[in-house]
């Protein structure tokens, strides 16, 4: 058994703190050094406390409850390697705020979840999400993200469910992404929301899978429909033979399962060729396309179609 440690540090500087004050920033500085490495010792800083500053602002900003109006979608293409058509997309969300410009969904998502509005959030983004399926044509899918708190919470999920119902769209359409960390957050009931999202039949991805703990006993019991293969693997593809071998061996694996794998992140097209040649059936990333406005992303799927038809129309 190998125990690590990890600390973090404040000096309080010239001022008026409270011992609140000091551990909060003692705190974000333990954070940063569990999400880089397994141990170490960070002190806090002055980059530290912009961040906590920003993070603040947006907390408030959030609690206002003017985000609604600001939020939106784009949707980025996903494509099947072989054929070069779109199959469908993954809906990302945007947040515009009129105060302080565009803001990352990497410091708005987990401020959402501390500030317990991210059910709100979703509900918001999912109706979205479903006008945007209403628009689309039949035979495109849509991905669509859950936060851990959403796949742990019944209220939400049934919410969701409740929305699909209303509009009328077929649920098959419909495939919500989850991550490996939502699994370990509470393993029990994301079980059983699963279960009920699958058998009304919305497909259940695993996103990012490789960077997290999930073992493959969650992916036997959960039976998710597809895996989605984190970037930091893929955008080192073709010059990490380990990248190179733990993506095979996902595809492989999905092969064996019968499910899909999609690789996100892809930037060439020599990894492209390459995650086509051993296997990986689906992928998305800037050398396909940007996210879009959903417009422009039903655009890009017609153009992909009438160029796969003039190649099989050539090779016929």
């Amino acid at each position: 058994m190998r125990v690590f440690g990890s600390c973090g540090i404040v000096y309080p500087d010239a001022g008026s703190y409270t011992a609140e004050d000091l551990y909060e920033k003692a705190d974000f500085a333990l954070y940063q050094v569990k999400s880089k490495r397994s141990s170490g010792v960070e002190f806090f800083s002055a980059d530290h406390e912009k961040i906590l500053s920003q993070r603040y602002l947006i907390e408030l900003e959030l609690q206002a409850g003017d985000f609604v109006r600001e939020l939106k979608l784009d949707y980025q293409p996903i494509v099947d390697l072989k054929s070069g058509r779109v199959v469908g997309y993954e809906a990302l969300a945007r947040w515009d705020s009129a105060r302080f410009g565009r803001i990352s969904p990497d410091a708005f998502i987990p401020a959402a979840e501390r500030t317990a509005v991210i059910g709100r959030m979703t509900r918001i983004l999912f109706a979205q999400a479903l006008e945007a399926l209403a628009i689309m044509p039949k035979h495109l899918r849509l991905s669509f993200n859950l936060s851990a708190r959403d796949i742990c919470d019944h209220e939400t999920s049934m919410a969701l469910l409740a929305k699909i119902t209303r509009s009328g769209i077929d649920p098959k359409r419909i495939e919500f992404e989850i991550t490996e960390t939502a699994l370990l957050s509470d393993f029990d009931t994301a079980d059983r929301v699963i279960s009920m999202l699958r058998a009304a039949g919305i497909w259940i991805a695993l996103d990012d899978f490789g960077t997290g703990f999930s073992s493959l006993s969650h992916i036997h019991r959960l039976a998710f429909d597809k895996l989605k293969i984190d970037k930091a693997f893929v955008m080192n593809f073709d010059r990490d033979a380990r990248c190179m071998n733990i993506t095979r061996s996902v595809a492989n694996l999905c092969q064996n399962l019968g499910i899909a794998s999609v690789a996100e992140g892809v930037e060439s097209e020599e990894i492209a060729e390459g995650l086509k040649a051993i296997g990986v059936r689906l992928a998305q990333g800037y050398y396909f396309s940007r996210p879009l406005p959903l417009e422009l992303a039903i655009e890009y799927a017609a153009r992909c179609d009438g160029a796969a038809s003039a190649r099989n129309s050539l090779s016929a």
